[in-house]
């Protein structure tokens, strides 16, 4: 946890921001990860991230990470703005709001300096579709996810959906 460079703690939970390397996308894994979201990381590590873990009473209680919205996949961002997401919270902490709860001490009360912040989820993720609408964020299109490149292309009746906040 050496890579950890910030440190925030409010009244429920602690943020810690990790920031990757070539070599270590992640300092630990909370969850099973497949082989298109490590892509992804590597893709992202050029244009700059960041994951953000919160911890609670000495347990690690979910991460969120932040991309700069410069990457040129994203064509409804601009280097001003941010991606948040994917974003996780353990099995022990659901169902209280914790979700909410971390992402608005991330995108409000880190320091992080962004126009908008941007987050696409899957249409079928209801829960997070609902703490990302709680959290006020609007929601701007549906689109899909095509090539190699993993292009966002948009589509009327897409299998993801863009939602778009400002702090």
């Amino acid at each position: 946890m050496s890579k950890m460079v910030f440190h925030h703690k409010n009244d429920e939970f602690e943020v810690w921001k990790f920031t990757p390397d070539p070599v270590h996308a992640f300092p630990f894994y909370m969850e099973r990860v497949n082989r298109s979201w490590r892509i992804r990381c590597a893709m992202e590590y050029f244009v700059g991230y960041s994951v953000y873990y919160i911890k609670i009473d000495g347990e690690w209680a979910g991460y969120c990470v932040v991309s700069n919205g410069k990457n040129k996949r994203y064509d409804f961002s601009t280097e001003k703005d941010i991606i948040y997401g994917r974003y996780f919270v353990a099995k022990k902490f659901r169902g209280n709001g914790l979700g909410y709860r971390m992402l608005k001490e991330i995108l409000d009360n880190t320091g992080l300096e962004y126009e908008k912040a941007y987050a696409y989820l899957r249409v079928s993720n209801t829960a997070s579709l609902k703490t990302i609408e709680k959290l006020g964020a609007v929601q701007k299109y549906r689109f899909d996810i095509k090539g190699k490149t993993r292009r966002l292309y948009p589509a009327e009746n897409g299998e993801f959906v863009l939602y778009e906040y400002s702090h």
